[in-house]
């Protein structure tokens, strides 16, 4: 759905829109039409006014129009078939989804089970698999007994953590919780604290309704919960030799980019908006 795209100083991940089906001219944007929007860039999506507010940028050339951005929405003439746009629209909808796993890391089998009750009934969790990431104080046993009395999850699972290996918080149980983790985005949560019901949707929402870049979100005193993308975790290692963190502002300030550390504070800000 993406592809390479060049320009004389540079070579980066991107998209063509005009290969896409939601693209069109401004002589060919509808009129009146309930079922999609239309931007002022000619998506029938309106996914290249919210890049453009993103700070994505654009260029017209060799008959193409690139986005320095990566479009999950993109769908070619193959994709579609003989569907109708307005089934499109909703199609397309259906398939970009957010997925990957939730980590709950946790001491006893009370805070255990009061956490993945509440995951159950939280918007795409359904898209997600479950590790209990648990101190070595909770025996194995216990845990594993848990996981098949439960019925919120099929996907779940667990890994112990000795107290020896956590040094800083939750970060460093992806270390170990990583092993068994899907590809997509890593959510982790302290069992014993209550979260916010809304956590995964405001991630969907800010890439996917405000079409913002998000690599790590980094967990505050009031905020139970950090976010990061697997493949960047594992990429750079984890924790392993320095911490996470670390390594996102050394690579940012390596390739002289703003920060990719997102906030909390930010995030809400998007959703509310």
């Amino acid at each position: 759905m993406a592809e390479q795209i060049t320009s004389a100083s540079s070579q980066q991940l991107g998209t063509d829109c005009k290969e896409c089906i939601f693209f069109c001219n401004t002589e060919e944007a509808p009129k009146d039409n309930d079922t999609f929007t239309f931007d002022i860039k000619h998506c029938k999506l309106g996914k290249i006014s919210k890049f453009e507010e993103a700070g994505a940028s654009f260029e017209e050339r060799d008959g193409k129009f690139l986005i320095n951005r990566v479009c999950n929405f993109r769908r070619t003439e193959e994709w579609q078939e003989d569907k109708s746009m307005e089934d499109c629209v909703e199609s397309v909808k259906e398939e970009v989804k957010i997925t990957g796993t939730i980590v709950v890391y946790a001491k006893s089998i009370e805070d255990i089970d009061k956490c993945v009750s509440k995951l159950s009934k939280i918007k795409h969790v359904e898209n997600f698999k479950i590790i209990i990431a648990h101190y070595s104080e909770l025996l194995v046993r216990e845990v594993f007994d848990y996981i098949q009395s439960q019925n919120h999850f099929e996907e779940i699972f667990a890994v112990q953590v000795n107290d020896a290996e956590v040094h800083t918080g939750q970060i460093h149980f992806l270390d170990e919780a990583l092993k068994r983790a899907k590809n997509g985005f890593i959510f982790s949560i302290d069992a014993e604290k209550d979260f916010d019901g809304n956590i995964i949707d405001k991630i969907y929402h800010f890439l996917y309704e405000k079409m913002q870049k998000l690599l790590y979100v980094e967990e505050t005193e009031e905020i139970n919960g950090s976010v990061v993308m697997a493949v960047i975790y594992k990429f750079l290692k984890g924790n392993k030799f320095w911490s996470f963190k670390e390594k996102m502002e050394a690579m940012a300030k390596n390739q002289g980019i703003e920060s990719q550390i997102t906030s909390w504070d930010k995030i809400n800000e998007e959703y509310t908006n």
